[in-house]
């Protein structure tokens, strides 16, 4: 693994600070200029397949919140260096997304009954080179007087409504969120961007060499102007192509004294599916 992957057309040299380039490159030469490898590895290749269909696992946890259930369903989503463009929607559309009083949240909670709270309803994407995955999450409460129903059964509620939220959502972006809020999702992307130059040590530590690593540093580079492009037909395209009709694993985390309490819960989860997480099957590296 070092030999191939520790290699020089496989690494960058970062410096930040108060240093003069003369100096920073007679100190790489002195120290890296005999350093010798091949090619560059190919990473990420072939690429990861899709999600499969009915991928559903609950793990019931002795050290979990009392009261609350997680619920969390995840797509395949675009890799940074074969669908670029989707990226930058993506992160402009889980901004859209992303406000407690905005309308698909606020939609969720009264589709919905027993959310937690909407601040605990989060969609995310964190860009990847290969396997990107976009991520639902969400606290249910149980034990709750104004819910009806099996827990496996709200699960499959609130997936239902969430892909009927996105549906509504690709029918028409600009009706459902409106011309201001894609300017505001915009500019809280541009600005973050801007923040994350503000610093030399985080801007080359966090930022830089993150994007070295996941993209390249011209990805980085062209951010704002890219996620400035953002239109809705291309919101439109990206629910369309990743998330109404894909398929999405779910998991359900809960106490596990209330699953053993809970009746018919064991008949429910073998019935729809669910493999249930536990010591023997969680830990599948180690084997």
């Amino acid at each position: 693994m070092r030999q191939t992957y520790y290699i020089p057309k496989n690494t960058a040299l970062f410096v930040s600070g108060d240093v003069k380039p003369a100096e920073v490159y007679a100190f790489a030469e002195k120290w890296f200029g005999d350093w010798k490898g091949g090619d560059a590895p190919v990473i990420g290749e072939p690429a990861q397949a899709p999600i499969p269909k009915d991928v559903r696992v609950v793990d019931p946890d002795g050290d979990f919140y009392d009261g609350v259930a997680q619920v969390e369903f995840r797509w395949r989503a675009p890799d940074v260096m074969r669908q670029t463009k989707d990226t930058y929607t993506s992160d402009v559309f889980l901004y859209l997304l992303s406000s407690p009083v905005g309308r698909f949240k606020q939609a969720l909670m009264e589709k919905v009954p027993g959310l937690y709270d909407p601040e605990y309803i989060s969609f995310n994407y964190p860009t990847a080179r290969d396997g990107g995955t976009y991520y639902f999450s969400t606290y249910m409460l149980l034990d709750n007087p104004e819910t009806d129903g099996a827990t496996i059964d709200r699960v499959a509620a609130l997936e239902k409504a969430v892909r009927e939220e996105f549906a509504l959502i690709a029918k028409d972006p600009e009706a459902y969120f409106g011309a201001e809020e894609l300017a505001k999702a915009k500019a809280k992307l541009i600005d973050l961007n801007l923040l994350s130059t503000e610093v030399p040590s985080t801007y080359v530590t966090d930022t830089l060499v993150f994007w070295w690593s996941v993209a390249t540093t011209d990805y980085f580079f062209g951010y704002e102007a890219n996620c400035a492009k953002v239109s809705f037909d291309d919101i439109k395209g990206l629910i369309n192509g990743y998330l109404v009709n894909s398929p999405c694993a779910t998991s359900l985390r809960l106490k596990s004294d209330f699953y053993d309490g809970e009746p018919g819960m064991a008949d429910l989860v073998k019935s729809q599916g669910y493999t249930v997480v536990g010591a023997d099957n969680a830990f599948w590296w180690q084997k």
